[in-house]
């Protein structure tokens, strides 16, 4: 859906330039007074053994768009063609950053769930204490050796006045 979105907002000029440059660049379409340019994403096109040189086929049609009908345009060519640059491009340097790129990310990416898990299972630990009686076990170890042990309804009303 992202890529259909990508190839939907590319501006009409822009595809009229490159449909242009591609009827003039075609051994067949320059010859012709119009004809139908189709074009796709580079991940997109599927190239076979048994295919004619020059021949690709298509891994999913819906990402295959046509223009019907495009007429040769000698003004937008010409203008084309002056400004015209080639620029060396380094494709296994860009590849390789951008292989470094996306593995940075995928670290920062684990990085964070797993410093999200480790929060998680310190409150989980933390819950798991606060419900368990282990927190009394230190009461065990207290004595009763300074209180009276006759009882009386008297000693138990001075040990509630303490205690308020």
């Amino acid at each position: 859906q992202k890529l259909l979105d990508a190839m939907a907002s590319v501006p009409p000029p822009i595809l009229n330039e490159m449909a242009q440059l591609t009827k003039a660049n075609s051994i067949d379409g320059c010859k012709l007074g119009e004809c139908d340019v189709v074009y796709t994403p580079y991940l997109n096109l599927k190239k076979e053994e048994r295919m004619d040189t020059g021949q690709v086929g298509f891994k999913d049609e819906q990402f295959r768009i046509l223009m019907r009908n495009v007429e040769k345009d000698k003004e937008i060519v010409k203008v084309l063609e002056k400004t015209r640059r080639e620029a060396k491009v380094d494709f296994r340097a860009e590849k390789e950053q951008r292989d470094d790129e996306e593995k940075m990310r995928k670290r920062k990416s684990i990085a964070e769930h797993k410093l999200s898990e480790k929060a998680e299972k310190a409150q989980h630990e933390e819950e798991k204490e606060l419900k368990s009686y282990a927190a009394l076990s230190h009461l065990e170890k207290t004595t009763n050796v300074g209180v009276s042990k006759t009882g009386s309804v008297e000693e138990a009303r001075e040990i509630e006045e303490d205690f308020m």
